[in-house]
């Protein structure tokens, strides 16, 4: 599998599913790049990748929810067939759910 994942390196783009490393458990998943958190649905294409660091891009792990930093150099083209399968993250918000304080605590978000 790694040796069939080294032959996809490119230039990504922002809003492509691509298979990456995801740093939390160093798994292979698929991702979809993003300039920040607030991107993660876009699907407009933008001219750079909105991170500090030249050697590594936002991506949001598409089965899983989150957003990491991740290496450039751990990312890679996904192989068509790998993008049939639905997404398995669903962004959602709860209606009527407020902080038991004033505002939410650090924990809470």
């Amino acid at each position: 599998m790694i040796k069939f994942l080294q032959m996809f390196k490119f230039s990504m783009v922002i809003g492509e599913l691509v298979a990456c490393r995801n740093p939390v458990n160093n798994l292979w998943s698929r991702g979809r790049v993003v300039v920040d958190e607030r991107e993660v649905h876009k699907e407009d294409e933008c001219p750079h990748n909105g991170n500090i660091d030249a050697n590594q891009v936002s991506v949001f792990f598409v089965d899983c929810g989150i957003t990491e930093q991740v290496e450039v150099c751990e990312v890679r083209r996904l192989d068509p067939c790998f993008t049939a399968i639905p997404l398995q993250a669903v962004v959602c918000c709860l209606a009527g759910v407020g902080p038991s304080g004033e505002v939410w605590n650090s924990p809470a978000t």
